[in-house]
Formats: C-alpha cells, sequence, structure tokens
C-alpha cells in the first residue's frame, strides 16, 4: 500500500516528507540509484534517480515534490474585551493591554495590529475594535479582534451655581428683579 511502482527494478516509498529509493536485485541484473531522504523545504524540490546495470545501461525517473504550506498561523493570547470608564474631564479612557503574538509550524510569521488605536492610547467614548492580523511566509493569515468601550459614568459639574437670591418686592409691587451669573 505505501509502495508505487516504478519500474521492474525500483520501488518507491513515500510518505508525506519522507522518500528513498529501496534497490532490488531481480536475477542478474542489480540498479544503483541516487538516494534521497529527509524533510523537503517549502516550494518545489526536483528529483532525479539514475539506475546502472551491469552492462552500462542507464535508465532516469524524474519527479517533482511539492511543499504548499496551508496551515494558518496561530494567534497566542488575543486579549478579552477591556471595558473603561472615562477618565475625569476626559471624553475618553486609557486602554492599555499584553499585545498577542504569534507561532506557526513555519518560520517567519509575523503579527501586527491592523486595526483600531495603538495599546496605550486614549481611546473615545463608545465601543472601538482592535485587530491583530497573523501572517506566515507562505501568506496564510488569521485575525483575532477585541473590542474596548468607554463608557461616560461621571455626571457634569456645574461651576459657578448661584446661591438661593432673597429679594425683597418693589415698592407698590409684587415683584422683584432677579440678576445673577450665568454658570
Amino acid at each position: 500500500k505505501p509502495y508505487k511502482s516504478f519500474s521492474a527494478l525500483q520501488v518507491f516509498y513515500y510518505s508525506q516528507l519522507v522518500g528513498y529509493l529501496n534497490l532490488r536485485q531481480f536475477g542478474h541484473c542489480r540498479a544503483v540509484a541516487n538516494q534521497y531522504r529527509g524533510f523537503f523545504p517549502l516550494g518545489t524540490t526536483n528529483i532525479t534517480y539514475t539506475a546502472t546495470d551491469a552492462s552500462g545501461n542507464i535508465a532516469t525517473c524524474s519527479f517533482s515534490v511539492t511543499l504548499n504550506d496551508t496551515e494558518n498561523p496561530v494567534i497566542n493570547n488575543c486579549p478579552a474585551n477591556i471595558n473603561l470608564s472615562a477618565t475625569s474631564n476626559q471624553c475618553g479612557a486609557i486602554a492599555n493591554w499584553t499585545a498577542p503574538t504569534v507561532s506557526d509550524n513555519c518560520p517567519n510569521a509575523s503579527i501586527l495590529q491592523s486595526a483600531g488605536l495603538a495599546n496605550g492610547a486614549l481611546f473615545p467614548l463608545g465601543t472601538t475594535t482592535v485587530t491583530y492580523t497573523a501572517t506566515d511566509g507562505a501568506g496564510n493569515s488569521v485575525s483575532c479582534s477585541f473590542t474596548v468601550t468607554v463608557t461616560d459614568n461621571t455626571a457634569p459639574t456645574i461651576i459657578g451655581c448661584p446661591a438661593n437670591l432673597n429679594l425683597t418686592a418693589v415698592a407698590g409691587t409684587c415683584n422683584a428683579v432677579a440678576n445673577w451669573t450665568t454658570p
């Protein structure tokens, strides 16, 4: 089952990443071939086997092994949603978090913030979505998002509220003029 016949002189054992040629002796003929074994890099590797018998006859077999990385990178420790109260005299709050990291089955994966305000920025009232995107060397990508919600829980302050006014009615009337400075 794991063998595929290429000729009467050779049997090729293959698996996902490792291949090698088993040499067989049939009667008086003996094959000599190049040996390939090991993990293949991303991309296409061309392989050629050459078999020479005792009479000097030569046969070749060539094929390509193409390794494609289709596995997405993994974002580790994507922050949870953040809820903050607006700070005094500001219509927002500063949000801080630990940036997520990336891991991948192949080297050269990277992670960048692709949406939202930066870590440590003053976030406005309301909800802001922050997104991180991880991409590996083969172009596979994955994203994670969380929200920063800033709520205004502080009542406004009125500055310069006038004190209570006690007035006396103007002589001969039942009213008075009241004056105050607008707060």
